[in-house]
């Protein structure tokens, strides 16, 4: 996180009300950043929020009459029961 100072590019701004929450918030990101429950559960947000966003390009494209989006982080475990469900 930032340091608060405006030294290279780096810094920010903040209104003092906002000074003290703010660090603590950094304090605590710092101190869960680097766990393992942490990057597990990151790598699964950013795993749906792609699949999210490449389902509206398809929507948007029209290119499909039926989107499916998987949103278990592991999509690939559930493709031969999607598939059966779907009578495809």
């Amino acid at each position: 996180m930032s340091n608060g100072e405006f030294d290279g590019y780096g810094g920010r701004y903040v209104p003092g009300a906002l000074e003290e929450p703010l660090a603590e918030l950094a304090a605590a990101y710092d101190e869960v950043a680097t766990t393992e429950t942490f990057q597990t559960a990151f790598r699964e947000l950013l795993e749906s929020s792609h699949a999210v966003a490449r389902a509206i390009q398809f929507a948007e494209a029209g290119d499909h009459d039926t989107i499916l989006v998987n949103l278990s982080g592991r999509g690939d475990k559930d493709v031969q029961t999607a598939a059966e469900k779907s009578d495809r």
